[in-house]
């Protein structure tokens, strides 16, 4: 089969771009950089494009068996043109130019609940206004726009992840190591919620599944994470002083000052969403998704507390904004390098 994979440069569209080919799918790799990871080259051929220019996508080709539409705009402080550009517009011109393909299977997000509740999210739950955050209207209005999109003999699948982490990741373990400093992991508030996460094998498990046997789907949209929540604190505690080899004291912060300076927005490391997205239970109701497709429950956070650490061995933090930048350079050739 030959599949499209878009955002395939970043954290979960590189995961996957490997894991397809490796299951022997012939992969079309794409991402706005003129030239992509050399690791890359050999999984995928690469066509840069940068999806929120019309011209460009001409490029992208017409004969194909699948897209995985994974690019996105994914930011805490963007405008609402911003995010209605990069996410809402280019699924809809996609939806639209291939919608003669078998598949397509589009990346959303959790985003699109309003978890204020504290009990576990249904696929049915979102609406366009309950989502709390123009990052999260703009996933929910994406989905519509690949609905709305008439192609009725295509295998149409939108799942859901909460927070997808593993080896790579750019985001989850990033926001972690900047709230430690020294001997102490500063957090914003208690961290005293629960939260559900998603192990990014569980993303590639799911559509390489989707690929073989579209016909055990009989739901077009699907909550994934993995198989137990977490409580925060705890697993983000063990996490740091597994990856620091030594014990860290946990120091809550004030939320006051903390919400007042996020509302100001004086940092980008420091915004409602991203304090929101760590003082509150997120929970996710993925009984859908398991009947199709059952977790691997060696998929887990805790199983990957080792594997985390030999994969960042001699790494050290002592300086957190140097850490940080060294975790970055290395996070973006970690799904070519590493075997998962």
């Amino acid at each position: 089969m030959t599949v499209l994979v878009t955002g395939a440069i970043g954290f979960i569209g590189a995961h996957l771009t490997r894991q397809l080919a490796l299951a022997g799918h012939r992969v079309i790799a794409t991402g706005r950089q003129p030239m992509p990871p050399h690791e890359l080259l050999k999984y995928a051929q690469y066509v840069a494009a940068d999806l929120t220019q019309t011209a460009q996508l001409a490029a992208l080709p017409q004969q194909i068996d699948a897209v995985i539409h994974v690019a996105a705009l994914a930011s805490d402080n963007k405008t609402w043109t911003d995010f209605e550009m990069h996410n809402v517009q280019t699924t809809r011109i996609l939806a639209e130019k291939y919608c003669h393909v078998p598949y397509f299977i589009l990346l959303s997000s959790s985003s699109v609940y309003n978890f204020s509740s504290g009990i576990p999210q249904r696929e049915t739950d979102a609406l366009e206004s309950s989502a709390n955050s123009h990052y999260g209207r703009s996933k929910y209005l994406s989905e519509q726009a690949l609905l709305q999109t008439l192609a009725p003999a295509q295998h149409r699948l939108i799942l859901r992840p909460r927070a997808v982490y593993g080896i790579g990741d750019r985001l989850l373990l990033p926001r972690l190591l900047q709230m430690v400093r020294g001997s102490f992991f500063m957090s914003p508030g208690s961290m005293n919620v629960y939260t559900d996460l998603t192990h990014v094998q569980h993303i590639t498990r799911t559509i390489l599944q989707y690929l073989s046997q579209p016909t055990l789907f009989h739901d077009v949209i699907l909550n994934i994470a993995d198989f137990e929540s977490y409580h925060l604190a705890t697993i983000a505690i063990e996490l740091l002083q597994t990856l620091y080899a030594r014990p860290l004291y946990h120091l809550p912060l004030l939320l006051s000052p903390l919400r007042l300076l996020a509302n100001m927005q004086i940092t980008d490391r420091l915004t409602p969403l991203a304090l929101q997205s760590v003082t509150q239970t997120s929970l996710l109701d993925t009984s859908r998704w398991r009947a199709v497709v059952p977790p691997d429950t060696n998929l887990h956070l805790y199983n990957m507390l080792l594997e985390w650490q030999r994969w960042l061995r001699g790494y050290d933090p002592t300086d957190p904004a140097r850490a940080i930048q060294l975790y970055l350079a290395k996070a973006r050739e970690a799904p070519w390098r590493v075997m998962l």
